[in-house]
């Protein structure tokens, strides 16, 4: 797919402004999804040019009173995110400032404590000297030996600001360890901020033992000391709390307290775990009403705590951590006519939950009815996977046979590929390597036919048509698998035809051996036991001693 960012620009919209996935999901998603290839700065400057940013419009000053903006800034609150790149160039460009209205009985120099003055009458951005720049780099690399070399060559200077090195113009632009942390930025950070946000290393003590501190952002806040606490780092908290290092109480005049933003960073979940049983009539009622009027399903919901993905969304409480009476009226609530809140729900249905055993017989009730309602299996999930991978990939083995042959009666398509563009037939081979379960599973996805002897010795081998195609089409490391799994299909299919058909007459030698045959290769290659009926068995034994049977093919089979 060619770069047409106008194709995609709402669904990236919606991933990245409503969902907050991080641009690197984003990525992945839409070249797995649509084969759209881009980079990580590339979508960046894309939010941008969209007016996408992740941050908070700056407020005015003339929007409160001048004393309270220095004051009662809650940095604690906005900074809860990286600050973004419109966001950082508002240090440096005083032009940008125009905007604020400023009374004119007022003393402007007034409005502004001396952070903020320092920052604004920068008038082009600060220049950090390249060997600051290469001690950042050995903190990000988490190398002491390298910093605390470089901290000896350069005496004094550990304390500098090192400017905004995470933007755009920045060398550590799109740097791989910021996307997994959160840290409070601004043109005055120094190095020991920027570590204490990473995991507890060596970096973090070897800048101590040299009296490396943090740096106060303007509204007054020790930027080490919150950095730390938003990425939950115990030790370094611990270390940056020792006497003369930080104010435990946090910075005079501020409203910025250590103990409040580890208090509300850390507030226990509030949940639900019995939540269906509590809805009386009249509230299933108003339920029933608004699933039918399209209400989304995926709004977050806080119920029975569990691990899943979608556990914090009413989505997977209703279907999985309520009652199934309330699962059955939420599902059968859903109008047909909403083709994507169908897709959701089947999905999850096809999926399952760590800490719920349901019963087959109330998943497959489920499925049946979301399928009746008439939706396209072939739909993609956010994450562009297909029913038929989900059932396949997530499903319990109890019911996984039977669901994916529900699948393919409503239309689902088993020679399909994926996202990846790997066939459905090899991932069955790949997800089921390990079990049996991948010859029931072929069983199902393979057309019904009636094959003959010669086919099935034909399966294995090494010189006919088939094998020449496995060879040419299947991956190596599941060619094997795939090949037992294929003898297995047309062996059972060639048993069933043989012995469960109703007979005019007894079998004769000629079918009697061709079914010793077939049974010695099923056994070889480790097929689970054919089950014969009692007559048959009987047939077989009476003229079982004037059959010669001479095995003659190789079986290129790995055995389990």
């Amino acid at each position: 797919m060619t770069k047409d960012w106008g194709a995609v620009h709402d669904e990236i919209r919606a991933l990245s402004f409503v969902q907050k996935k991080p641009l690197e999901e984003i990525r992945e998603l839409m070249e797995r999804k649509y084969k759209f290839r881009a980079s990580t700065r590339a979508y960046r400057m894309k939010l941008k040019e969209w007016g996408l940013q992740r941050h908070k419009p700056r407020r005015s000053l003339t929007q409160r009173p001048v004393a309270k903006d220095i004051d009662n800034s809650s940095d604690d609150q906005d900074s809860s995110e990286t600050v973004e790149p419109a966001l950082r160039r508002a240090f440096h460009q005083p032009a940008n400032w125009d905007g604020i209205t400023v009374p004119d009985t007022v003393d402007e120099s007034r409005l502004l404590s001396p952070h903020f003055s320092n920052v604004l009458n920068q008038e082009s951005p600060l220049e950090v000297p390249e060997f600051m720049l290469n001690m950042l780099s050995a903190v990000l690399e988490n190398d002491a030996q390298k910093l605390e070399t470089m901290i000896i060559d350069n005496v004094g200077h550990i304390n500098d600001a090192v400017g905004l090195p995470f933007g755009h113009a920045g060398r550590f632009f799109d740097y791989p360890l910021i996307e997994t942390m959160k840290i409070l930025q601004h043109p005055g950070q120094r190095l020991l901020d920027i570590a204490c946000g990473m995991p507890c290393g060596p970096v973090v003590w070897v800048l101590l033992s040299y009296g490396a501190t943090g740096s106060e952002n303007p509204p007054g806040t020790d930027l080490a000391l919150y950095n730390a606490i938003k990425n939950n780092r115990p030790y370094t908290i611990q270390a940056l709390l020792t006497p003369g290092r930080s104010k435990v109480n946090g910075l005079p005049g501020a409203t910025w307290k250590p103990l409040m933003q580890a208090v509300l960073q850390n507030v226990p979940e509030a949940t639900s775990e019995y939540w269906a049983a509590q809805l009386d009539k009249d509230e299933l009622e108003c339920l029933r009403l608004f699933i039918a009027k399209g209400a989304d399903l995926l709004i977050a919901y806080h119920g029975f705590p569990c691990e899943t993905t979608t556990s914090k969304t009413f989505q997977h409480q209703a279907v999985w951590h309520s009652t199934p009476k309330l699962a059955e009226l939420i599902i059968d609530s859903i109008p047909p006519e909403s083709g994507e809140g169908c897709s959701r729900i089947l999905h999850e249905l096809l999926g399952s939950c760590p800490h719920v055993r349901d019963h087959p017989a109330d998943t497959l009730r489920n499925v049946k009815e979301i399928l009746h309602k008439g939706i396209d299996t072939k739909l993609f999930d956010m994450n562009g996977i297909t029913p038929l991978e989900r059932c396949m990939e997530r499903s319990p083995d109890t019911h996984l046979v039977t669901l994916l042959r529900l699948l393919m009666e409503h239309g689902a398509d088993p020679e399909d590929r994926d996202g990846n563009g790997t066939a459905c037939y090899i991932r069955v081979a790949r997800v089921f390597k390990e079990s049996n379960l991948a010859d029931e599973v072929m069983q199902a996805m393979i057309p019904y036919f009636h094959p003959t002897c010669e086919q099935v010795f034909a399966s294995i081998r090494p010189d006919t048509d088939i094998l020449l195609c496995i060879q040419n089409n299947i991956p190596h490391d599941v060619r094997s698998v795939f090949q037992r799994a294929y003898l297995a299909v047309l062996s059972t299919r060639f048993l069933d035809n043989i012995t469960r058909t109703p007979r005019l007459r007894a079998l004769d030698n000629e079918e009697k051996n061709e079914i010793i045959r077939i049974l010695s290769i099923r056994k070889e290659a480790n097929i689970a036991t054919y089950t014969f009926s009692q007559e048959l068995v009987i047939n077989i034994l009476a003229g079982q001693n004037s059959l010669t049977f001479t095995h003659t093919y190789p079986l290129p089979i790995q055995s389990k």
